[in-house]
C-alpha cells in the first residue's frame, strides 16, 4: 500500500497525540503544541475536601519529554509573558484521592494569564461549583 505525503503527514499528526489514561483523568497529549487536546474526569462529592495538597510540578512519565512540558520549560514565564499554570483537571477537586498528585503533572497544565484573579481559581478549584451526585 501507498502513501501520499499529505495522507502520511496527517497520520504522523495522529500517532503523535498520546492518550494517557490516568485512575481519576484522561488526557490526549498533543506533541507538536506539548499541551492536551482535551482532558475528561469525574468530580464526585467523595474526590473533593480532602486536605491542602501541594503543587510539586512534575514531567509527566508516560509521555516523552519532548512531547510535553517540563519543569524548566515554565522558568522565568511569569516575569517573561505573564503567564503561569493553570490545571485543566483541578487538584482541588480531586484532593480527598490518593491520585492527586498526578494532577500536578505537565501535561495537565494550560497555561493562563496572571491577571487572571488566583482567588477565583481557586473557588473553582475548591468545589465553588454544583455537583451532580
Amino acid at each position: 500500500m501507498r502513501f501520499d505525503v499529505t495522507t502520511l503527514q496527517q497520520l504522523f499528526r495522529i500517532i503523535a497525540r498520546v492518550v494517557s489514561a490516568r485512575p481519576i483523568y484522561t488526557l490526549q497529549n498533543n506533541a507538536q503544541t506539548k499541551f492536551a487536546d482535551w482532558v475528561a474526569y469525574r468530580v464526585t462529592p467523595n474526590t473533593i475536601d480532602g486536605p491542602s495538597r501541594s503543587r510539586n510540578w512534575q514531567q509527566d512519565p508516560n509521555i516523552p519529554a519532548t512531547q510535553t512540558m517540563v519543569p524548566a520549560d515554565y522558568n522565568g514565564a511569569h516575569a517573561t509573558i505573564g503567564t503561569d499554570r493553570g490545571h485543566q483537571v483541578p487538584l482541588a477537586s480531586f484532593s480527598n484521592t490518593a491520585h492527586w498528585a498526578t494532577t500536578n503533572y505537565l501535561s495537565n497544565i494550560t497555561p493562563r494569564p496572571n491577571w487572571w484573579p488566583a482567588q477565583r481559581v481557586r473557588l473553582l478549584e475548591s468545589g465553588g461549583y454544583y455537583l451532580n451526585s
